[in-house]
Parts: C-alpha cells; sequence; structure tokens
C-alpha cells in the first residue's frame, strides 16, 4: 500500500505552503518567483486537475476569487476549496492549499 505521505497531493501541498511563506523567508521567494505569475496558476491548476478537481477562477471589482470543484458520481458537484485575494496566483494558491487540507483531514 501506498504511503499518502509520499503522494502528489503532498508534494503540492508542500509546494503551495513555500509560497505562501513571509516575505522575508528565502525560501518562499524562491518559490514565489517560480509560482506567483500566470505559468504558474496553470502549474497549480494542472496538478489539482490531476488529482480530480476542475477549478472556477473569477475577478470581481474588489478581488480575484478562486475555487475548486470536485465532480461527483452524485449530480451535484462538491466545492472543497475557496478562497480571494488581490492575484490571481495567490487566490489560486490560497483555495488549492484549502482543498487539500480538508482532503487530508485532522
Amino acid at each position: 500500500m501506498r504511503d499518502r505521505a509520499a503522494g502528489p497531493s503532498s508534494l503540492l501541498t508542500t509546494t503551495l505552503v513555500g509560497a505562501l511563506l513571509p516575505a522575508g523567508v528565502p525560501e518562499g521567494r524562491m518559490v514565489r518567483a517560480w509560482l506567483d505569475s500566470w505559468s504558474g496558476v496553470g502549474h497549480v491548476v494542472d496538478a489539482m486537475h490531476a488529482a480530480g478537481y476542475n477549478v472556477s477562477l473569477f475577478q470581481s471589482p474588489f478581488a480575484w476569487w478562486a475555487e475548486f470543484i470536485r465532480d461527483e458520481v452524485t449530480p451535484i458537484a462538491k466545492r472543497t476549496g475557496r478562497n480571494h485575494d488581490a492575484t490571481p496566483w495567490r487566490a489560486v494558491q490560497r483555495a488549492a492549499l484549502e482543498t487539500l487540507r480538508q482532503e487530508q483531514g485532522p
């Protein structure tokens, strides 16, 4: 049986935590340089899509909103993570991290 700690979602969780570290942390700067862009949004969305999630990203007058939705067997889709921020990449990163935390449980 495969160890969940070594799975792709754990790697993505670690990467997202790194992107959300305070500005003064050198390791966070390196990850943010990679993910804080439109291509970074694509990397996170691709990884979440591979894990079975679809994304909705939209801009309101005040912020960018991102939410990840897992299509279940039922006709109702399950929204699992939603967040907002001033930038689209940060909204996607926070929503993805929220989704992965809910998936992994307490």
